[in-house]
């Protein structure tokens, strides 16, 4: 849990080790490392209401299944994650947002054979916000899937960069991104997908995508004898489905 009063761990079991520091006197930053060392889950909660700067370090052993959730609703944080997943470990990373003022930049290593990352990322940014994510395939047969799907709605402004790097010689790796923006606003945001691959031998695709709902779907809906206020809500809650947080009760804050 990451609130105004703190960074407090919860509750852990000894397939984690956690470890925090102190804030660095001239950064202002508190560093945090996770190790996994077993098949296991973890939630971290972010609903700081002051400024906060995170250092990140998550080490994934070898042969582990890992799923990290995230759910941030915090104004005015900034965070840097970085992942080392190791041979053969499998690693889900599951995050949501209802936020203004976001920075974030995660750097996946993917340094085993055989090791896998899948991020899914969901949420509502209201105010401008950057989302920066770098996956490296450091060793061959690797495979990274990375689904962003997110909702840009009052003063929110999203720039997201999407990178992916396969060096030469690292064959036989997946390398998959889908992102999409829907627009609730007039706001201008990016989305840059960067395929930066050096090896013919690997399966690679990309998606980008910015729009409002069209009016070809709304009309879809009318027909079938639903207003638009209606409309609105179930498609931007089908756009966000996710299995791991409450999604109604987002939905109902903003879309009633």
């Amino acid at each position: 849990m990451v609130s105004k009063d703190g960074i407090f761990l919860k509750k852990e079991d000894q397939a984690l080790e956690v470890s925090l520091s102190d804030k660095l006197d001239f950064y202002d930053i508190v560093k945090m490392k996770i190790e996994v060392l077993k098949d296991t889950s973890l939630q971290i909660c972010y609903s700081n209401s002051k400024e906060i700067k995170l250092d990140i370090t998550i080490v994934v052993q070898a042969g582990v299944t890992f799923r990290l959730q995230e759910i941030k609703t915090a104004k005015n944080t900034k965070i840097q994650t970085k992942y080392s997943i190791l041979e053969r470990a499998k690693v889900l990373v599951e995050k949501f947002y209802d936020t203004s003022f976001l920075r974030e930049l995660d750097l996946f290593s993917l340094n085993g054979v055989g090791a896998t990352i899948d991020v899914r990322t969901r949420g509502i940014i209201k105010d401008k916000s950057v989302l920066d994510r770098v996956v490296y395939h450091n060793y061959p047969r690797t495979e990274s899937n990375i689904d962003n799907r997110l909702v840009t709605m009052q003063k929110g402004l999203l720039k997201l960069y999407v990178t992916t790097i396969v060096y030469p010689k690292i064959r036989g790796c997946k390398a998959n991104q889908n992102n999409q923006i829907l627009k609730e606003n007039k706001e201008n945001s990016v989305i840059k997908p960067i395929l930066l691959i050096e090896e013919n031998d690997i399966e690679a695709s990309h998606n980008a995508h910015i729009a409002s709902i069209d009016k070809d779907t709304l009309y879809y809906f009318y027909t079938r004898g639903i207003d638009e206020k209606t409309a609105r809500k179930i498609y931007i809650k089908g756009f966000l489905k996710g299995d791991f947080y409450n999604i109604d009760k987002y939905m109902t804050k903003y879309w009633r």
